[in-house]
């Protein structure tokens, strides 16, 4: 071991794991909120359906 170095000098290896982290979570975030976006869109259509069929109702949305 060279003297000019500390002893408890941080490794590159945590930091890239530190980014992999970062990566998986903004990727497992992208897939949630996908998910979600689907989901609402598919209420959005349901609710247009629905409001089509009944034109006069408001099925308790307000308006």
């Amino acid at each position: 071991m060279d003297a000019s170095q500390p002893l408890n000098k941080k490794t590159p290896y945590k930091r890239r794991m530190t980014h992999k982290r970062r990566d998986q979570n903004r990727a497992a975030q992208k897939v949630y909120r996908a998910k979600w976006k689907q989901r609402l869109e598919l209420l959005e259509r349901q609710v247009d359906a629905l409001q089509r069929h009944h034109p006069g109702s408001d099925y308790g949305f307000g308006a």
